[in-house]
């Protein structure tokens, strides 16, 4: 399916994705509770009420005055510029009444360059219609019927599966790019040394086998990844992953070590950064999530290349009920299926998986 330019209108969240919300009802209520130990933004595992201490937040949403000190988020205004510059946009935001008019207030404020008519107040998102969606609310984004919905990834929706999803501005603007196929065409890519080549499909597509293929037999480097998720019986090959804990791997995190990380099932899965120094000469190789995929792209823009791998529908859900993995996590992907299959369009190349992998890499590299 090729992709077509247009001028999309993209609806952006407030809380969240251009104020801080959650993170600084945290702090307030450190600062007034004293708890001990603190409070932490981790603690939020779900949207609303989590039946833990960390509900205490929630007292502070009808304040007005929260509503009126919350800080921007950091590269917001520079983010929004940027959006504006390829994309019509309109903010929907959902504050309680009493709050509407400030909230209106803090966007004209914050961003005097923004349209104030294209400011909406609506807790019913669905009907807002738009052709792209950035929202860290998992039901606003499952419900709504944009072409393209997109998570922005925080701890209260990690269990989301399959949707595209970003952690950052510049994930997003990149995934923009590449909707937009303003990205370098394919044809002007070289295949030569010194490539990132994300292997991207729905799972049950044979992304691992395919990677595994060009690792052994055209001496590509597999880059390091990391999973909170236990091995599966079928990990013959332990050299795929590493396996953490979830507190070492937010460690990681913390550090800035992941080039990429993303969540599957519940389970946190990163990519370990590249330098420059050591390309050269060769190539990389990575199964990802179309998400992971464009986080690699907007890190290395000039040497990352998107292939989509490709099966039949009735093929992947006959390897995924082959799958050696627990019946809750075989659901997950199942229920992805439909969403992760439009990510092709998102790619740079597609090749069938047919299960001969000589000719799939001999399609890869043009010979």
């Amino acid at each position: 399916m090729g992709r077509k330019k247009m001028r999309p209108l993209i609806s952006l969240d407030a809380d969240d994705v251009l104020f801080r919300c959650n993170d600084y009802a945290v702090e307030l209520a450190n600062k007034k509770y004293d708890y001990d130990p603190p409070l932490s933004i981790r603690e939020i595992q779900q949207w609303g009420s989590n039946g833990s201490r960390i509900d205490i937040i929630h007292e502070f949403y009808k304040d007005e005055e929260f509503c009126r000190n919350q800080p921007v988020m950091d590269g917001a205004r520079e983010f929004l510029l940027e959006l504006l510059k390829i994309a019509d946009v309109i903010i929907t935001t959902a504050v309680p009444a009493n709050c509407m008019g400030i909230r209106i207030e803090r966007i004209i404020e914050e961003f005097p360059f923004f349209p104030r008519e294209n400011i909406i107040i609506t807790s019913r998102k669905d009907v807002v219609e738009a052709d792209i969606i950035l929202d860290d609310g998992q039901h606003n984004v499952l419900n709504s019927g944009a072409a393209y919905p997109v998570l922005f990834r925080k701890p209260w929706n990690h269990t989301m599966t399959g949707l595209l999803s970003v952690t950052s501005y510049q994930q997003f603007l990149t995934l923009i790019k590449n909707i937009l196929n303003v990205q370098t065409p394919l044809y002007d890519l070289e295949y030569k040394k010194e490539k990132i080549y994300c292997i991207v499909g729905p799972s049950g597509s044979g992304k691992t086998g395919f990677v595994r293929y060009l690792t052994k037999n055209l001496n590509m480097q597999r880059m390091q990844s990391y999973t909170t998720r236990k091995p599966f019986r079928s990990d013959y090959d332990k050299t795929d992953y590493i396996y953490i804990t979830k507190d070492c791997f937010h460690q990681m995190e913390d550090e800035g070590l992941f080039a990429e990380t993303t969540v599957y099932a519940s389970e946190m899965y990163g990519t370990t950064l590249l330098r420059e120094e050591d390309f050269s000469g060769k190539d990389f190789v990575i199964p990802l999530d179309i998400c992971g995929a464009v986080t690699m792209q907007s890190n290395h823009p000039k040497r990352t290349v998107l292939i989509y791998l490709k099966r039949s529908k009735n093929e992947l859900i006959k390897s995924l009920l082959q799958k050696d993995i627990d019946e809750d996590e075989k659901t997950f992907r199942l229920l992805s299926l439909n969403d992760e299959l439009r990510n092709e369009q998102l790619c740079d190349k597609t090749i069938i998986n047919d299960g001969d992998y000589r000719r799939m890499a001999a399609e890869l590299f043009g010979k």
